[in-house]
């Protein structure tokens, strides 16, 4: 290792990494860029060109006036300086200083940490995620063929981003942190993994979503940005005065689609990893189920976006390499995530699928089959594993208690899901525009009661999360069995909304189907026994007394 710490701290290897392939990599970002949008004008899309190029100069005007509010160099003529960045030089201007210091045998890693990490950050947020973005909606709603210059262009645009966020992570550490060590690489590996799956599917997520619902596209961006803005300003106190509230917004910006200001505090970093998958999972579902025709890439975009939970597991494993406490870490991020993009994919998936089937008549295919089977157990593995994290620490010791308590909790979800999901295609399949009304009148019920009842989510982020919690809880019961009432109130709430859509759709159908009075039957007794498990479950909790406490202890 003693002769890997001197080859990296050589003149030969300091010049490659502090000079030659940052500069290089910019340069192939602006020109790939710029070649692109001369193809555009000279194909006659002239709308792609002006978008195209504006996103190359709108952000490099930036990232060069940043730099020369960053940095100055006093040994450089003034007017030559002044001419360098009316030019637009100054990015060159500073690669030219560090190759200086270098050939001098100064500590040039100064003079970057203080100028340049910042800057790229900035330019590539500005303009290398939003080229990706542009040309991958470009390519989807166009339908024509992919051009060679496009892939290269979208390939140097993620690298530069990647680089631009690891650059600031790696001068944002302790210094301490930076010796070239087994740890060190593999931490550096593991975060460059990392950025390039979460900076992909937030691409792919944001791109797919602007081919469908064009006019909306700034709504979630927005929404995640101002939530975590406010957020990180509410934690931090060194960020409410005037000069950090204008800082707190653009590194919140920048963490909307690469997390890097969030890791200064625990609440904003799991926040913003819920708020991502939240994000991505909604923008992906609401393309693919808006979206006009087929396409070969449909599946693949859905599953690819699907996989940006292992961003949560990245995170994990970087916490790991700090030092932290992984548990800790797993308890707050892991549980809610899955348990949001379960409510958000996979009970939508069993909802959907059941509703082609019912609809359409034909027969099911052992893929459908087997598809429904896995969204069933995903969504019963994410209820129960959020539950196993709030129940305390103490009721978690294997015993034969423990033991049958999960049992007859995971048996409990499986019946309250599937009765849920049966009551809801089956609904849809007879009144489809209707099918948000009993859903969303139940969800709001739900959420007023909570906030009403809980002193704690009377502020703007418990209101936040009440509505969240209330969301997942019109299927299947989570937040609810925090209070006995609101217990109560859903279960009423859910029997009600199931046998009522079951009803209504029992006697409204047209025509008949060998599967109506075994489907009418099930959701009854499905939702009753659901009912039951519920009770069982709060008794363990203690929230309930019975006269079969004793023999359930």
């Amino acid at each position: 290792m003693g002769c890997l710490q001197s080859t990296w701290d050589s003149m030969l290897a300091r010049i490659l990494r502090l000079v030659l392939f940052p500069l290089c990599l910019y340069l192939i970002d602006v020109i790939t860029d710029l070649a692109l949008a001369v193809q555009y004008y000279y194909s006659g899309d002239f709308t792609w060109f002006g978008l195209t190029l504006g996103f190359v100069l709108g952000p490099t005007i930036i990232a060069n006036i940043l730099l020369a509010w960053l940095t100055e160099d006093s040994e450089m003529n003034k007017y030559v300086k002044y001419l360098l960045r009316v030019l637009q030089l100054s990015v060159f201007m500073e690669y030219c200083n560090i190759f200086r210091l270098l050939l001098r045998g100064e500590v040039a890693e100064i003079h970057v940490e203080n100028s340049l990490p910042i800057a790229h950050l900035f330019e590539a947020m500005l303009e290398s995620i939003p080229q990706l973005c542009l040309q991958l909606y470009i390519i989807i709603s166009t339908g024509e063929q992919v051009s060679v210059l496009q892939v290269i262009t979208m390939v140097a645009s993620l690298l530069a981003a990647v680089k631009a966020v690891v650059t600031y992570w790696y001068y944002t550490n302790n210094e301490a942190d930076r010796t070239f060590s087994c740890g060190f690489v593999t931490r550096f590996l593991l975060l460059t993994l990392w950025k390039v799956f979460e900076i992909s599917t937030r691409v792919l997520a944001v791109g797919l979503f602007a081919s469908a619902l064009k006019p909306w596209i700034a709504l979630p961006i927005a929404v995640h940005w101002l939530i975590m803005t406010v957020t990180y300003i509410w934690i931090g106190e060194d960020y409410r005065t005037c000069s950090m509230m204008m800082f707190a917004p653009l590194i919140m910006a920048v963490d909307t689609f690469s997390m890097t200001g969030s890791f200064d505090h625990k609440r904003t970093f799991w926040l913003n990893t819920v708020l991502t998958l939240l994000g991505n999972i909604t923008m992906v579902t609401a393309w693919y189920t808006l979206k006009t025709g087929q396409d070969w890439y449909d599946v693949p975009a859905l599953v690819g976006v699907r996989y940006c939970l292992c961003d949560s597991y990245f995170n994990i494993f970087y916490l790991l390499l700090r030092g932290e406490d992984v548990e800790e870490h797993v308890k707050e991020n892991l549980p809610i995530a899955h348990l949001l993009e379960a409510m958000l994919e996979s009970v939508p998936q069993l909802c959907l699928q059941l509703y082609i089937i019912i609809s359409t008549g034909e027969q099911v295919s052992v893929l459908k089959v087997i598809t429904m089977v896995i969204s069933l157990l995903a969504a019963v593995k994410a209820v129960v594993t959020f539950w196993y994290y709030n129940t305390d620490e103490a009721d978690r010791t294997f015993s034969c208690g423990f033991v049958t308590r999960l049992i007859l909790f995971a048996v409990w979800k499986v019946f309250e899901l599937s009765a849920r999901v049966l009551d809801v295609g089956l609904f849809a399949s007879a009144f489809k525009p209707w099918i948000a009304l009993p859903i969303g009148v139940h969800w709001l019920i739900m959420t007023v009661t909570y906030i009403c009842i809980d002193e704690a989510s009377r502020d703007c982020i418990g209101m936040i999360f009440a509505a969240l919690y209330m969301s997942v809880d019109t299927f299947s019961m989570t937040g609810s069995m925090d209070l006995k009432r609101t217990f109560r109130l859903n279960t009423v709430l859910t029997l009600l909304g199931n046998i009522t859509m079951v009803t209504v759709w029992y006697a409204l159908k047209t025509g008949q189907d060998w599967y109506d009075v075994p489907a009418l039957v099930g959701v009854v007794v499905g939702s009753v026994v659901s009912a039951g498990f519920g009770f069982i479950e709060m008794v363990f909790r203690g929230k309930i007394k019975s006269p079969f406490t004793s023999c359930c202890k």
